[in-house]
């Protein structure tokens, strides 16, 4: 059955109109992604095979190269339009996942942004920014070199923070010396930072200086105050 012999309400594109998106089945949204069928095959149809052919959708979603679609009616352009919308679902899934982890502790922030620079050799700043329970609203590269200049860009920390609507933050930045002690620079910075947010009333969590091999971390040290 072709779908345009099909009841208006009942075609994929028209019931997603009047009902919205969440009103379609799977085999529905994959018709509506695969757009047109054969001569003798509707979307519809080379939709449900599809996913018949490989067992259903969770093992199609598996499949990494439009090659591995063997289903006729379906070309490599429509196997590559079907994957595209496959692999981005997957990744928002693991971006929904990972947005839910609590960074409150200097060791799981450790371990989730070490790789991020141990394989550089000069300083890099990181900026965190998230919500009241701890969680990631966006994360911001502010600049390569040394926190020598950091004093110019308190400004620039400030902006990122509150545009991304976040009620506390934590900054990262490396040693490429692999020495986790932080210098008179970090520690000034530091304290600068500090009491620039107590004033607007944003949460500065932490700042963590990052080593291949540890951390050092100015919450759990007092903020190096002596």
């Amino acid at each position: 059955m072709r779908i345009k012999d099909l009841h208006i309400s009942e075609r994929p594109r028209e019931k997603a109109l009047k009902y919205g998106i969440n009103s379609l089945s799977s085999i529905e949204l994959l018709a509506i992604i695969i757009n047109a069928g054969t001569k003798n095959k509707s979307a519809l149809e080379l939709a449900a095979t599809l996913v018949y052919n490989h067992h259903g959708l969770a093992n199609l979603a598996t499949l990494e190269h439009p090659n591995q679609m063997q289903t006729p009616g379906i070309g490599k352009t429509k196997a590559l339009q079907i994957l595209a919308a496959l692999t981005l679902g997957k990744r928002l899934h693991l971006a929904s996942k990972e947005e839910a982890i609590i960074l409150n502790k200097p060791e799981i922030i450790y371990e989730r942004y070490v790789n991020k620079f141990i394989y550089q050799n000069h300083e890099s700043l990181l900026i965190l920014m998230l919500d009241n329970s701890y969680r990631l609203l966006g994360e911001k590269r502010l600049y390569e070199g040394t926190l020598a200049g950091v004093n110019l860009e308190v400004r620039e920390i400030f902006r990122h923070v509150l545009l991304s609507g976040a009620t506390s933050f934590v900054l990262l930045h490396n040693h490429p010396s692999n020495i986790s002690k932080p210098s008179l620079k970090d520690i000034e910075v530091t304290h600068l930072l500090k009491e620039a947010a107590i004033k607007m009333e944003i949460d500065f969590i932490d700042h963590l200086i990052i080593t291949s091999e540890t951390y050092y971390s100015f919450a759990e040290n007092n903020w190096a105050i002596s």
